[in-house]
């Protein structure tokens, strides 16, 4: 039973022990295993706690917290991690309930190692925190359910991990499974986890999966409130996969890659939905080839329900989507009462969407401020919309071939801004399915009156505006409405078109396509600003595309490097990355700075196996600056040769093993003759390095003494400055909140 005390006497032997008032304490009215210690009940004590004389009584409830693995330890009381409850101890009903040995309203479940069978929550709210190096990680089956829960709380802390270790193509299993499973639940949240390889498609041959019967979050029937926030979804068919009756849907500062749908809703009921801050990358793994089973989305919503409010904003959509895709935002079933601004759409060079960026039927729906940027190729659309009561105004469409078509008569457009008529662009308009080819056409029968046409948006890479773009001031003042950008800066008095105003254009980093892993634009990424963190940004290759024989530069300065002897695209510390044999294989590219002047180097590394002989070249630039190892042993080299590098410090507590077979984060700077160098964010060494003239770019390769490098390698970087301790350490926080 429960007791519900304000203040009690505590007799412990022959002593009485007056408590002071407790706000939380749950126990009985017996003999139990409880003490109220430090905010903490110390399982194992046996104590009697009697009332108080005279005292008033209210109810309080005390929240325990209970340490889980998967098989248990110790005591197996679950009062730390050494005395952990197992996993089959929560997975039984008999274990929730009101009593002090079960798990309750207001408790914490802490889960600790790896867990590699299904967790199940059996009551109401509770929360559920992984610590660090967490993992639910089945072979192939579902990771967590809460059906027909209340109150759940999943908190993966940064570095949590929802995952399967061999559901995919070519692997042991290929079913359609859960990362959280929640119908019937309500009032969940969902934060800070990292939800990945629930199926890892590698093969268009591979048709084999439904992944709309499964997801990363997945809802057939939702009371309450659901909020999906600050997760990375990696290799998950569906990553938050929404059906049935629901009410209240909020999806912010989530990371998708690797996905056939980003958010699929196919809701019904009264819905109050907000998505909001989302960067949705590439989708190009789950194409089909001819066969075309699966069409990707970022947002799809093709449900039925009554639609209080749909808020879609401040999002970016880019990557490489493939052929089998639909759009960025396809609202099939046209939604009434959408409010779509402040978003961002980026062509992938070469690329094109079947459906275009943005398909957005329906009545009485806004698109404000949307930036759509193509690449000036052929079958590149903007926005296609219709409906009676709509309205879109102050959005800036670029370099495409089919700037907006109109279906009906019911839309109003004014204010928008369009630029650079991509390659077939002959109609860049269409007005309910007739054609335009020139703005005053278009005018015509759209209204659109304030509108602008340009032969260049001049925007920056990532669409942000340059001072000379003429979407500065081509805006109505909608503050009424809202009153930021897509950087969540102030629009202020003086309206511009686009997501961006003009003030965000230092603020931004100027990445042309942004990868998976670009958390420094989500605030508490890597503990430093965005403009800190991508500043002097001069090449970054995060192998994003998973396969083929080149890779992109995602710094916007077009240093596209070529593969060379075929090394393996593979898995990588985030999303994908590329693994070389050490004998032939590397990554080539130009020299993507002058010099030699202060730079800093960058790259994710894990060695094919343990080698305490090991030699070869991580990465240089022709016989400077770069990583190598020699004799099992790693430096960062000035000239070429590791003799003249600074090594990796041999006394470092903890000690590093950069060959270890585990991934690690290598750093280099140089500037005004003095170097530093890092591993996993810890400095290691600090001297003077003679720097040779900088050379083009090689990637495992053996541009230095020291040959080829056998091992996978992911996120290389280069910088045309020093990078401070704090930002290297900030960094390698991430992409797992600690070490990977």
């Amino acid at each position: 039973m429960r007791a519900n005390w304000i203040s009690s006497n505590l007799k412990i032997g022959s002593e009485w022990i007056l408590l002071e008032p407790i706000t939380h304490i749950r126990c009985a009215v017996r003999e139990t295993s409880a003490l109220a210690v430090s905010g903490w009940l110390m399982k194992q004590l046996k104590i009697t706690v009697l009332c108080a004389v005279g005292l008033a009584l209210a109810p309080l409830a005390w929240a325990n917290t209970w340490y889980v693995s998967q098989s248990g330890a110790g005591a197996m009381n679950g009062a730390d991690v050494a005395d952990a409850q197992s996993v089959a101890w929560i997975d039984n009903g008999s274990n929730w309930g009101n009593s002090p040995a079960q798990i309750a309203s207001g408790d914490t479940i802490y889960l600790c190692g790896t867990i590699t069978t299904t967790v199940s929550m059996l009551g109401n709210n509770v929360t559920v925190l992984f610590q660090p190096g967490a993992s639910i990680s089945p072979a192939a089956s579902h990771c967590l359910t809460m059906q027909n829960c209340g109150g759940i709380t999943i908190d993966g802390a940064g570095g949590g991990i929802l995952q399967n270790t061999a559901n995919g193509t070519g692997m042991a299993s290929q079913t359609p499974v859960y990362g959280i499973m929640a119908s019937g639940a309500t009032n969940v949240t969902v934060k800070n986890l990292i939800i990945q390889n629930l199926y890892v498609h590698t093969n268009p041959s591979d048709t084999t999966v439904d992944g709309s019967v499964g997801g990363g979050v997945y809802a057939n029937g939702f009371n309450g409130t659901l909020t999906v926030s600050n997760c990375t979804f990696s290799n998950v068919p569906w990553c938050v996969n929404l059906q049935g009756p629901e009410s209240v849907v909020n999806i912010q500062s989530n990371s998708f890659v690797n996905y056939d749908h980003g958010v699929g809703m196919g809701m019904s009921g009264t819905v109050t939905i907000t998505i909001a801050s989302n960067i949705f990358g590439s989708t190009a793994n789950w194409d089909t080839g001819s066969a075309d089973v699966y069409h990707h989305d970022g947002i799809h919503y093709f449900g039925s329900a009554n639609i209080s409010s749909m808020s879609i904003c401040n999002n970016l959509f880019t990557g490489n989507w493939g052929a089998d895709n639909t759009a960025h935002i396809y609202l099939e079933t046209q939604p009434s009462n959408v409010l779509l601004y402040d978003n961002v759409f980026l062509q992938y060079p070469g690329d094109y969407l079947n459906d275009g960026m943005a398909v957005a039927y329906g009545n009485n729906n806004q698109i404000y401020n949307n930036t759509f940027v193509g690449q000036s190729v052929n079958l590149s659309m903007g926005l296609t919309t219709g409906g009676s009561g709509t309205t879109v105004a102050n959005n800036l469409f670029t370099s495409l071939n089919s700037f907006v078509a109109s279906r009906g008569t019911g839309v109003t457009f004014n204010n928008n801004v369009y630029a650079n008529i991509g390659p077939g662009g002959n109609s860049p308009w269409s007005w309910n399915g007739t054609s335009y080819n020139t703005l005053i056409a278009w005018q015509s029968v759209a209204g659109d009156s304030k509108a602008l046409y340009a032969t260049n948006a001049q925007l920056n890479g990532n669409g942000s505006l340059q001072t000379n773009s003429p979407a500065i001031g081509a805006g109505t003042n909608l503050s009424g409405i809202f009153a930021t950008d897509f950087a969540g800066l102030p629009r202020g008095a003086q309206w511009d078109a686009g997501a961006f105003a003009a003030s965000a254009t230092s603020a931004l980093p100027q990445a042309v396509q942004v990868p998976s892993d670009l958390h420094f634009l989500q605030p508490g990424g890597s503990g430093s600003s965005p403009t800190n963190d991508l500043a002097g940004l001069v090449l970054w290759l995060p192998f994003e595309e998973g396969g083929g024989s080149t890779t992109v530069d995602a710094s916007g300065h077009g240093n596209t490097c070529t593969l060379n002897n075929s090394p393996t695209w593979t898995t990588g510390i985030i999303s994908n990355a590329i693994a070389f044999n050490g004998a032939s294989q590397s990554v080539s590219g130009p020299n993507p700075i002058g010099g030699p002047g202060p730079i800093t180097i960058c790259a994710w590394v894990k060695a094919s196996s343990p080698d305490v002989n090991k030699t070869g070249t991580v990465m240089s630039s022709g016989i400077s600056y770069g990583f190598s190892f020699y004799n099992g042993n790693l430096a960062f080299v000035g000239d070429g040769s590791w003799y003249d590098g600074i090594p990796a410090a041999a006394s470092a507590s903890p000690p590093i093993d950069p060959d270890d077979g585990n991934w690690h984060y290598l750093s280099g700077t140089w500037a005004g003759g003095a170097g530093s160098f890092y591993i996993d964010g810890v400095l290691q060494g600090a001297q003077s390095l003679t720097m040779q003239t900088y050379g083009a770019l090689n990637v495992a390769g053996a541009g230095s003494y020291y040959g080829y490098y056998s091992g996978t390698i992911d996120d290389v970087r280069v910088y045309n400055r020093a990078l401070s301790g704090g930002e290297i350490a900030g960094q390698y926080q991430w992409p797992t909140g600690g070490r990977p």
